[in-house]
Parts: structure tokens; sequence; C-alpha cells
């Protein structure tokens, strides 16, 4: 179910998650009028960190699992018409103007703005019909977690003008693009921008819910208090997503958008890939699936790494991007550079799908060269929560070979 995820870690009791209801609730009434998503996901950050610092927000984050509620609450169709408002603002273009994301430049966004290198990279999982597979969890018990989107509309958001678009990124999207710190680092900050924009509407989308009748009606209705309670707990995790992101790419582009010693890449050359993405992921666990970072930490910043792929003549890449100052994300990383590719490939689909809203997959891989166990591995990992690791006895996916691994 869209939104609603199982806990990992000792439940915190129902009676402490609500405390937290009242202050966001107020976070809530606050931006949900915002017209600009950015602006209202940063007044949030602010008010949750004044709460935070009274002690009146609680520094721990969770959400309700489905097994919260009474059996048929989470599948009705009221609760699910909540939810597929966020699902579907997500992918639906905001009627507002936003500006460029390049510092310094005041130039109007374009509506589509490609996180992927949109004839290169998306080119090699396209079917017939010029479509890939988007994941995405929908409310909807009727669609599947995989939908057909045209490769124009596939990772698009309102990130850069049109003049940004051609001068920050000419070389990245060129045929023949060379693989160096250069390209990479633009196209992570691209991909962390794209997952940043993402935080910030859902996480008024989120506030919509929680500050309007709407959820009380159906709580009410359902005789289920917690629907709107674990709204706002869902707009919590989000705060803190979106305040992370939002001081990556402000230290990124302080360092030259990447270009900083302290930014380094791990690329992983593929002999084929049937999926690729863009984004910024969540690292909780290392390879032998120690905890590395509480996912209940509301303050944490230095558990993300970001990802993209590209493709460079014939050869496909997935480049990961971290700061190596930071200790969680530096490790995994370092533990991925000393694996043997084999294993690294079999590891890989966890990495891109855990907790990742922006993956993309080959219809014709899917449909006519995957076998029970590869739709089996890329079932589990879209479903994880968190990437936990735990399935390199499987192997890789059919066709999934990383050939070479070296770092930028």
């Amino acid at each position: 179910m869209f939104g609603y995820r199982d806990s990992l870690e000792r439940p915190v009791s129902i009676e402490r998650y609500a405390e937290d209801f009242l202050p966001l609730c107020d976070v809530a009434n606050k931006i949900e009028a915002i017209a600009d998503p950015y602006e209202a996901a940063r007044v949030a950050v602010r008010i949750a960190d004044r709460y935070l610092k009274k002690g009146q927000l609680h520094p721990e984050m969770g959400v309700f699992s489905t097994d919260s509620y009474d059996d048929g609450v989470v599948g009705h169709h009221k609760v699910r018409g909540l939810e597929r408002t966020v699902a579907n603002a997500l992918e639906k273009p905001r009627n507002i103007n936003f500006t460029c994301c390049t510092p310094r430049c005041e130039n109007a966004a374009i509506k589509k703005s490609h996180v992927i290198q949109r004839n290169k990279i998306l080119s090699t999982i396209v079917d017939k019909s010029n479509a890939v597979f988007q994941t995405k969890v929908h409310p909807d018990e009727d669609l599947e977690f995989l939908q057909k989107v045209g490769w124009k509309n596939a990772s698009t958001f309102p990130g850069f003008c049109e003049s940004c678009e051609s001068t920050q990124f000419s070389e990245a999207e060129q045929k023949n693009a060379a693989v160096t710190r250069e390209t990479v680092s633009k196209l992570i900050w691209r991909a962390i921008c794209f997952t940043r924009y993402r935080r910030a509407i859902e996480l008024q989308e989120r506030a919509k819910i929680v500050s309007e009748p709407k959820a009380y009606d159906v709580a009410k209705n359902l005789e289920e208090p917690l629907i709107p309670v674990s709204s706002a707990l869902i707009m919590k995790t989000r705060i803190a997503a979106f305040r992370t992101l939002d001081r990556w790419i402000e230290s990124f582009e302080r360092g030259h958008c990447g270009l900083a010693e302290r930014f380094r890449y791990l690329v992983l050359e593929l002999e084929y890939a049937p999926f690729v993405g863009a984004g910024a992921i969540p690292v909780h666990f290392d390879i032998s699936r120690n905890l590395l970072s509480s996912p209940r930490k509301f303050s944490s910043s230095d558990n993300y790494m970001s990802f993209t792929s590209l493709c460079s003549g014939e050869k496909q890449y997935v480049v990961f991007g971290y700061d190596k100052s930071h200790r969680i994300s530096s490790k995994l990383i370092e533990q991925l550079r000393r694996l043997d590719p084999h294993l690294i490939s079999a590891y890989l689909p966890q990495l891109v799908f855990a907790n990742s809203d922006t993956v993309y997959l080959s219809p014709t891989w899917w449909e006519t060269e995957a076998d029970e166990v590869d739709k089996h591995i890329v079932l589990h990992s879209f479903f994880m929560n968190f990437a936990q690791m735990v399935f390199p006895w499987w192997g890789p996916l059919k066709g999934v070979n990383v050939v070479n691994v070296f770092q930028l």
C-alpha cells in the first residue's frame, strides 16, 4: 500500500507516535497553502526543527504498519482515495512556474527536464512503441506496480531552464560522453535535484491531507482515528528526507557541483542492464546486513548516497555518488568496491530498486526474457523498505553483468 510500511526495529507505542500529531498538524496548517513546494518544504523543516529543539517533537520517526489497522481499513476505497491524491501528484506537472535549479539562475524551468540521459540510456530499454515500464506503487488495487510510460515522459520534472539544459548537461548528453568526474557529477547533481523535488511535492500533499477535513471525515466514517495521524507521520519522514537532500544539494553546489575532492563516485560498468534509474537513496544496512543507521533518526543527515544510469558509446554504467566525509555511505561504498563484480551484479537490483521511486525497466526483458527468479528478485527488491542485501545466492538478474568497477 502506497505510503505505509512495516517497522524494521522495536515498535514504538502508538501513543508515543500520536504525541507528534499536534505539532505536525501545526506544520501542515502553515504550509498546505504555500504555492511553491520548495518554500513549503523549507518552512516545514524550520517549524519541525523548532518543535524538536523544544522537545515537543520526538527525535524518532516511524509510520504505522498496516497491521495497526482493523482488516479492510487500509484497502478501503476512501483511504485509497486519499493515497491516490499523493501518488498522482508526484507524476502530474504542477500548474506553477518553477525557477531553474542552477544556482543564481532566475530563468523559469521547463516542464519536462529529463533526469536520465534522454536519447542515450533510455533508448537501451524501450520497446517497439518507445515505452518503458515505470516502477510505481499506486493505491489502486487494479493497477500493477509496473506501468508503461513513453520515454519522453520518463524521469521528467521541472528542473532546469532551456539554457541550462543545453549548457550544464551538453557533454553528459553526448552519444560518446566521457565517463569523467565532470560528467558524472552533473548527472548525480541532477538526480539529487529530482529526488528533492519529489519529496517536496509529497510533503505538501501529505500536509493537505492532515490539514483539510476530508481525512477526518474518512476517519470518522470508518471509526479509525489513526488515518490522519498516519499521514502526519509519513509527512514527518518526508520533512527529514527533504531537509537532508536540500542541505546535500547546497553542499554539492558549493563544491563546484560535485567536483570538490570530498565528493566521490563509484562507477560500475555493465555489459547490459534491463533497468535504469536516477535518484537518492538512504543507506541503513551494510553488505552483511548490519544496521549502519537507524531509519528512525529524524535528524540523520549522512546516510544518503545518490545514483544514476548513463550510457557512453555502447557501454552502460551505474554510478553511485557520495560524500567521503559521511561515514555511513562511505562504509557501504568501500564494501561494494572490494566485492567481486559477480556479487555486485547480484546486489545491484536491491541498491537501485529498494526505497527508490525513479527506476525504469525494459518491457521486452520483463515480458519475454525474465524468468520467475528474475521477477521474484525485482519484486522483492522493489517492495523492500530499504536495501537489506539478502539475495546474492540467487545470483544477478538475467543479463546483468558488472564487468568493471572503478572510482572517480
